[in-house]
């Protein structure tokens, strides 16, 4: 999410700085520099464009984020601080969110559920999830490498992908569940 924030602040800084090149060039009245003007007037607007699609993939990310159905950090990065700093280790992050509506991976949105876009499948495995969704015309698969699940803790995110997607989750490490009321019996066992 943090990434997405900084390309949206670039995004508005660059529009600011257009703008006001823009009106410091009518200000100045330099005939030569006139000719700047739709330049500049042009790029603000293109980094208008880019801002308004980064807000609304910040919305997208926030309604994944609050939603969620699962929350996977895959990887810590650390570096060891200079000698100064002996002991203390910066760490970077990656995270990852699922929910109905999408995938969060880091910086990067995969929006389901919302127009065209469907969800149409879930398979969950012993250390991944699988996830297949798309367009009648194209389908896509993510598949998200996790720590393995405990079988309540398989169930609980069958029964919420389920509830809220409407999809019966596919287990690799059994034949199938049936998502009911009590999410009891896996068939074929």
């Amino acid at each position: 999410m943090k990434k997405l924030t900084q390309q949206a602040n670039f995004f508005l800084t660059a529009v600011i700085l257009a703008i006001a090149l823009s009106v410091m060039l009518l200000l100045l009245g330099i005939p030569v520099l006139k000719g700047f003007l739709p330049v500049f007037l042009s790029a603000a607007l293109v980094f208008a464009v880019f801002y308004e699609k980064a807000l609304k993939t910040i919305a997208d990310a926030r309604l994944i984020v609050e939603n969620q159905i699962l929350y996977i950090q895959p990887a810590v990065i650390f570096e060891q601080a200079p000698a100064k700093k002996a002991g203390k280790l910066t760490g970077e992050t990656f995270e990852i969110f699922v929910s109905c509506f999408g995938i969060l991976l880091d910086g990067r949105v995969i929006r389901f559920n919302r127009g065209k876009i469907r969800l149409k499948a879930v398979e969950l495995g012993r250390d991944y999830i699988g996830l297949t969704y798309g367009t009648a015309e194209k389908e896509q698969q993510a598949r998200l490498l996790c720590p393995a699940f405990g079988e309540e803790e398989e169930a609980g995110i069958a029964r919420k992908f389920h509830d809220e997607t409407g999809i019966t989750v596919v287990h690799a490490n059994w034949k199938s569940l049936t998502v009911e009321k009590g999410l009891d019996s896996a068939a074929g066992t």
